[in-house]
């Protein structure tokens, strides 16, 4: 495993109650300790939203604790060099779909992954963890746009599903189960998928993959899961299957 790699993935749904965005602001202020600029990717919500989004995070420092720049502010011919010399990223939730087609059509995906792999620390919830697999296979959105292909940046060898939640007994509810999702999935795909419920936080440091903060389910190709609690070690998961 890469010693190197700095990461924080997450759920999503992180400011919706204090004690998840107390656990966010910790693992920032772990894992991005050193870094003074953070440069924010919001290509997962459409152009027109580029600027408030950008101006919602701005003044909220990035929790509190760095300054934000944004990728759309540079000239779009300059993007693949900004990310090159930036000292870390925070890739946006929203559509995964538009995010994956936005980084490929402007040959985004080799720079980051190349810099993340390097050491430069990455967060991403939601649809920026969905873009840290593989594949954008196991997202929850709907695709609004096609990107060039599914594969994504890859920083990690398995799939997420952000957002998982059990099917409720008592909702009549007769739509697909996140859980009967994976399992076609896994009907077509072999990696093994971690769902994680909402606010839940996977940090990547030290060659060392940790549930820090909520809980997860994991799914195997065989039909197996296994439920996991935080704080847990996944660094198992980080091995090639």
């Amino acid at each position: 495993m890469n010693k190197k790699m700095k990461v924080i993935l997450g759920a999503g749904g992180h400011s919706k109650t204090e004690d998840r965005m107390y656990a966010l602001q910790q693992q920032i202020g772990l894992i991005f300790h050193s870094i003074s600029e953070v440069l924010y990717i919001p290509f997962s919500h459409s152009e027109d939203r580029w600027e408030a989004e950008t101006a919602d995070w701005v003044s909220s420092r990035f929790c509190g604790l760095k300054t934000i720049r944004s990728l759309h502010h540079y000239k779009r011919e300059d993007w693949a060099s900004v990310i090159r010399d930036s000292e870390a990223y925070f890739v946006d939730g929203g559509n995964s779909f538009r995010l994956l087609r936005m980084l490929q059509a402007n040959d985004l995906i080799a720079p980051i992954r190349e810099r993340v792999k390097a050491g430069a620390p990455y967060f991403g919830p939601s649809a920026g963890a969905n873009v840290a697999c593989p594949t954008i296979m196991t997202t929850n959105d709907m695709p609004i746009v096609w990107p060039i292909s599914p594969d994504a940046i890859g920083l990690i060898p398995f799939q997420i599903n952000p957002h998982y939640v059990d099917r409720d007994p008592d909702n009549p509810f007769g739509g697909e189960s996140r859980a009967t999702r994976i399992r076609e999935y896994h009907e077509e795909n072999d990696l093994p998928v971690l769902g994680l419920y909402e606010g839940s936080l996977l940090v990547i440091s030290d060659g060392v993959l940790k549930l820090v903060f909520g809980k997860a389910i994991l799914f195997l190709k065989d039909g197996s899961k296994r439920e996991f609690v935080a704080p847990s070690d996944l660094t198992f998961l980080m091995s090639p299957t």
